[in-house]
């Protein structure tokens, strides 16, 4: 007999359609409610056969719904086989008594004394054979750690042996460097000083040698310069004092009798020509003479001067002649 809980889902699975996503956004309202009336419709008719359906009063109906299918090849299990009800465990047999044990023999005392002695003996001899193994070790591994320390100090005192003979080594090629460098320095200063000493000197030279030729040139062109000075005021002079004795004659009042003489008069006067003073230095030959002339000196004041005024001296001597 079928399970109509089982027909009643094959037949709502038949008659509900799929649902697509295209069929749920977009359901009409009308064929939807008539959908959902027959759906009502058939669903009332499944209940009210099932419920006028004859039961079996030897069968459990045990409402189910079967949600996969069976397996090929497997045999379908049906509700009877689901519900039976499993037999009784067979109890297990009575445990069988044990028989009974022999007494062991009783040991012998002096056996176990011997035993446990030697038993004892062998225990200390093994313990002393281990401590004297562990004392061995341990010696071992003192001299070990010695050899091992004393290699370390070795290599430690050598490293820094090398270390320092190296940084000796490195300080006395620096040190070598700095000197070589520094005696290179100072012989540079030193040529360099020496060529500025000689280029100072030379140049010393130069100066003094152009100083020399400058002062030598200057006294040359002094003492030339001296030279026609001297000359032009020696010519201007010779002019001049033939002027002043052009003025003397022309100032002179001729005295009876004195044609031909010969006198030097000695004439002070100021840079513009006036005669401060006149006095006779070679005589004329006679008291009247000399006072004609000094008479005519100081009425030519004031006398001319000469053309180069570096020719003028404020005192001269004129020679005079009628």
């Amino acid at each position: 007999m079928s399970d109509p809980n089982k027909q009643q889902a094959v037949l709502a699975a038949d008659i509900v359609p799929e649902r697509t996503e295209e069929s749920m956004t977009s359901v009409k309202p009308v064929p939807f409610a008539l959908a959902v009336v027959g759906h009502a419709l058939i669903g009332a008719l499944l209940v009210l056969g099932v419920q006028c359906s004859p039961k079996l009063p030897e069968e459990v109906v045990i409402q189910a719904v079967l949600l996969e299918e069976p397996i090929v090849g497997e045999k379908p299990v049906t509700v009877k086989e689901a519900v039976k009800p499993k037999p009784p465990e067979p109890k297990p047999p009575p445990p069988k008594p044990e028989p009974p044990k022999p007494e062991p023999p009783k040991p012998d005392p002096e056996k176990l004394r011997r035993e446990a002695e030697a038993a004892e003996k062998k225990r200390v001899e093994e313990i002393t054979k281990r401590q004297e193994e562990l004392l061995l070790s341990q010696q071992k591994a003192e001299e070990q750690r010695k050899v091992a320390e004393e290699k370390a100090k070795a290599e430690a005192e050598a490293k820094t042996k090398r270390e320092t003979e190296e940084a000796a080594r490195k300080a006395a090629e620096e040190a070598a460097r700095k000197a070589a460098l520094e005696a290179e320095q100072k012989r540079l200063a030193e040529i360099e000083d020496a060529k500025r000493k000689a280029a100072e000197a030379a140049e010393n030279q130069r100066k003094a040698e152009e100083t020399a030729r400058r002062e030598a040139l200057a006294r040359q062109l002094a003492a030339e310069e001296a030279a026609r000075m001297a000359a032009i005021r020696a010519d201007s002079q010779k002019l001049w004092a033939r002027a002043l004795a052009e003025a003397l004659r022309r100032n002179w009042l001729r005295q009876p009798g004195a044609d031909n003489f010969v006198c030097k008069v000695k004439i002070r006067m100021l840079p513009n020509g006036q005669v401060i003073n006149a006095a006779i230095v070679s005589s004329c030959g006679s008291t009247l003479l000399d006072d004609s002339v000094i008479s005519a000196a100081n009425k030519a004041s004031p006398l001319p001067l000469p053309s180069e005024p570096s020719a003028f001296v404020p005192e001269v001597t004129v020679t005079f002649r009628p």
